[in-house]
């Protein structure tokens, strides 16, 4: 999901990269990360969570958590 919204191959995608420092995203592509995960994971990624939460593993874990 990160490589379809922020429009990068996959490969370019490591676990611990920065939404925005090491993948070039911005804060409207974040929000739009952040729908998407809770749409396709059916769960509700708390808003105060928005911005801190910032690699692959960040998302995963909060999502893992969640589903629990």
């Amino acid at each position: 999901m990160f490589a379809k919204i922020l429009a990068l191959p996959e490969f370019k995608i490591e676990p611990d990269a920065d939404w925005g420092a090491d993948l070039g995203g911005d804060s409207m592509s974040y929000i739009d990360m952040a729908q998407t995960l809770n749409k396709e994971f059916k769960v509700d990624i708390p808003e105060e969570l928005w911005g801190k939460l910032m690699t692959a593993n960040d998302f995963t874990k909060e999502i893992l958590d969640l589903a629990k």
